[in-house]
């Protein structure tokens, strides 16, 4: 990374801050036209009507960004070569599903959706995602490998190629589990023909799951913000050192966007923050959660789909089959395998990244299922919304959460670049403590507030 390319991201996350801050106060406005104000009841965490359609100063910047990107994807530096599929299918599934997140979301700030409607929204963009993936078609003339071999061929041998595949966004791409959901399958025999990929199973579950986890926890002032911004930092801890890897040009367009990306959300996050920082004078509302919910989602699952082998043994494949432009073609049109990745981003990566959100919501579902609680009930049990019931201000709860979250950014960097599997497994086991401590605490002070409300009934009596 040079200075242009630190200039760039700064104007991008400062512009996104500016227009994070104007869109949002923006949709107050609009939230006082429509009537759509959040109304303090009994599972409610604030106490006065509040607008709730914050997620616009979330929407109207990103879909801009993208929209732009989508027709002039050379604003990002060294979007060329191979990797140029890859962003232009993310940036246009962000436009596409990101699009119809947030109107499933905002029906719902307007006229209260029924919960099984909102469901069936998320399953829709959970399965355009899988769907469109696979079929974007794109023609990428491949021109920078040729300084990177020193030479081996000449420029425009490689021809152009058509079709992104759904290599782009799937989770579990290239892993030993998609080779052994693909011996199931063939014990079906002609039925296993219908069978999806289990990268597209995953990657649908995946979309719908973290969309709900997202909503669950957007449940206080300020909480839900933090955790975007704790994202975004470890996006950046896990990509900004693979940036100063020497590598091909189409490296830097992938690094470049999510780079890129990462700044945009940390700005928009921060303007939100200026209007939701507790006392909040906004919500985020189901407009915001749905969307920014799917936007995770779907920016981690692109950044999951790559394996890739070891420099030295791409440019050894590539020597080997000089002068035969259909395997070269072939090579270079699989996925980034000519990237020279550094970073390990896997399903793992992501689901160490935004563990906090989905612990809390895994946790209490069982901890409902355990006390014979109905699980598909709005109820009011998480552990934030625990702190909250034992009297805790929201600033305290999202001063005592937000180093749980900037910790698993740490771990989800740590995880990306130890230089073995065990390291990794390692990190992984370390991943669960963080949360066990959080939780450990909330019961702690749970006992402790019971032992004191029955040391002072005793004393009353």
């Amino acid at each position: 990374m040079g200075i242009a390319d630190w200039v760039s991201l700064t104007l991008a996350m400062s512009l996104s801050l500016a227009f994070g801050a104007m869109a949002t106060a923006f949709s107050m406005t609009l939230a006082r036209w429509f009537k759509a104000m959040a109304i303090p009841n009994e599972r409610s965490s604030h106490r006065v009507p509040t607008p709730r359609l914050g997620g616009v100063g979330f929407f109207i910047p990103i879909v801009a960004v993208v929209a732009v990107l989508d027709q002039y994807p050379d604003l990002i530096n060294y979007t060329t070569g191979a990797a140029q599929p890859a962003l232009l299918t993310l940036i246009r599934l962000l436009l596409i599903c990101g699009t119809l997140a947030f109107i499933v979301g905002l029906l719902d700030d307007l006229i209260a959706l029924p919960p099984w409607f909102k469901l069936i929204g998320q399953m829709i963009c959970a399965g355009l995602f899988v769907y469109l993936g696979g079929r974007m078609v794109y023609e990428v003339i491949g021109m920078d490998i040729v300084s990177e071999i020193g030479g081996v061929f000449k420029r425009g041998e490689i021809t152009k190629y058509s079709g992104a595949g759904f290599s782009q966004v799937a989770l579990t791409q290239g892993i030993v589990l998609d080779g052994l959901w693909n011996r199931v399958v063939g014990l079906l025999g002609p039925a296993g023909a219908h069978v999806p990929p289990l990268a597209a199973l995953v990657t649908f579950f995946w979309i719908i799951i973290l969309m709900n986890a997202y909503n669950f926890m957007d449940g206080i002032d300020g909480l839900a913000g933090v955790f975007v911004l704790a994202v975004a930092v470890g996006l950046f801890a896990a990509y900004l050192p693979e940036s100063y890897q020497p590598g091909l040009p189409g490296m830097k367009a992938h690094i470049g966007i999510i780079l890129t990306l990462a700044a945009i959300l940390a700005g928009l996050t921060l303007g939100f923050l200026f209007y939701n920082w507790p006392p909040a004078k906004t919500f985020l509302g189901d407009c915001g959660s749905q969307f920014i919910g799917f936007t995770l989602a779907a920016v981690l699952a692109q950044l999951t789909r790559v394996r890739t082998e070891p420099a030295v043994a791409i440019l050894k494949r590539l020597k080997q089959v000089a002068g035969q432009p259909d395997t070269v073609e072939r090579i270079y049109k699989d996925s980034d395998v000519l990237l020279r990745r550094e970073a390990y981003v896997d399903l793992l990566a992501a689901v160490i990244l935004v563990f906090p959100f989905l612990y809390d919501v895994i946790y209490t579902l069982i901890r409902r299922l355990a006390h014979g609680k109905p699980v598909w009930r709005a109820h009011h049990e998480h552990l934030y919304q625990r702190l909250i019931d034992l009297g805790w201000s929201h600033r305290k709860v999202v001063a005592f959460s937000a180093p749980f979250y900037f910790v698993h950014a740490g771990l989800f960097a740590a995880y990306c670049w130890v230089p073995n599997t065990g390291l990794r497994w390692a990190v992984a086991a370390v991943s669960l403590a963080p949360m066990v401590i959080y939780t450990c605490v909330v019961i702690a002070l749970e006992k402790k507030a019971l032992a004191g409300k029955r040391e002072t009934e005793g004393t009353s009596q």
